[in-house]
């Protein structure tokens, strides 16, 4: 499945599930970011919790680290979808610009 494919996919799941509208000022597209911060946060906290590997609650629901971070992808799937753009062709005209710069272009450490 392309990025693509994948975007429209969980798109078409929100929607189903009453997300979504239609974008009508900058405080919901503000949310929706504030979401997607949430989401990477919850991955820093199962990363401080040493809760990295993927398992289930007792309702079934997954956690861990890579769930949320998953999550977070989800978030930005649907965010740009509900926005009408196309993240599959967003990463491919950022990853050509990033692998025209040099090495450790910034040099600041992680």
């Amino acid at each position: 499945m392309t990025i693509k494919e994948m975007q429209n996919l969980v798109y078409r799941t929100a929607q189903s599930k009453g997300w979504y509208a239609s974008p009508s000022d900058a405080d919901k597209i503000g949310a929706q970011l504030a979401l997607i911060h949430s989401e990477v946060s919850e991955a820093l906290e199962c990363l401080r919790e040493l809760r990295m590997s993927t398992y289930c609650g007792p309702d079934g629901k997954p956690e861990g680290f890579a769930i949320e971070l998953a999550d977070a992808a989800i978030r930005i799937m649907n965010t740009m979808s509900w926005l009408g753009y196309d993240l599959e062709t967003a990463i491919e005209k950022k990853n050509k610009y990033n692998a025209k710069r040099e090495r450790l272009h910034g040099n600041k450490a992680l």
